[in-house]
């Protein structure tokens, strides 16, 4: 996503959203909190008016500025990772959530827009796994399957299906060594959570299974 408001410049016609439902609107001034990171995510927001910055955080990790015409709080998660702020008086229209396909279809930025908050979600998300579950890879890698199969079934794939990335860039994303992660490919196919499905990747033969080992459920070994 930009981190500048002024970088990129939506034709007339395209920066509003015409026939979506009313859901109220929000004044805001410089430095209201328009959603904190962890919040429910119960709507999307159009800026009508002003500039909304989108952080990692509150103490920081500039995601984009939103100016007029964008959509914010897009995503697949049922919370919000990051956190939005009004850096000037600006004015928001509430949107229901179900209309974040009326809202990318409406041009190709706001397409763009939305794969890029998909795809920074995503990354958060990782991120936040990776730290919750470091030290215990065989949940870490549970943790990521259940990440990948939650991408798939948002986008409309099967969600039983990971399809699988190079060892060495999941090795990477979740710092383990290629050996520790074949021994924990090896393991997860031994308790009968995945199966190996090439070409394609792995099958998620037991999803309950492999929430129970990445929340750590007594009784499953991690």
């Amino acid at each position: 996503m930009s981190v500048s408001p002024t970088t990129e410049r939506v034709p007339h016609g395209e920066r509003l959203v015409p026939g979506l439902g009313d859901g109220g609107v929000r004044q805001l001034q410089a430095g209201d909190q328009l959603f904190r990171r962890g919040e429910a995510r119960t709507h999307l927001f159009l800026v009508e008016a002003g500039t909304i910055a989108v952080y990692r955080s509150l103490c920081g990790g500039l995601v984009e500025f939103a100016i007029a015409g964008d959509v914010v709080g897009l995503g697949s998660l049922p919370r919000h990772v990051f956190s939005a702020v009004a850096e000037s008086q600006s004015r928001v229209r509430l949107l229901p959530l179900n209309a974040h396909d009326d809202v990318c279809h409406r041009s190709e930025r706001s397409k763009r827009r939305y794969a890029d908050a998909v795809k920074e979600e995503f990354i958060a998300r990782r991120d936040e796994l990776r730290e919750m579950f470091r030290g215990y890879p065989l949940r870490r890698v549970a943790a990521l399957l259940l990440a990948m199969s939650a991408l798939n079934a948002h986008e409309g794939r099967d969600p039983s299906l990971a399809d699988w990335l190079p060892c060495e860039t999941v090795a990477d994303c979740l710092e383990l060594d290629l050996e520790t992660l074949g021994r924990v490919l090896v393991e997860l196919q031994q308790m009968q959570l995945v199966a190996f499905c090439p070409p394609s990747g792995l099958r998620l033969t037991n999803l309950t299974g492999l929430y129970a080992l990445a929340s750590d459920t007594p009784g499953i070994r991690a």
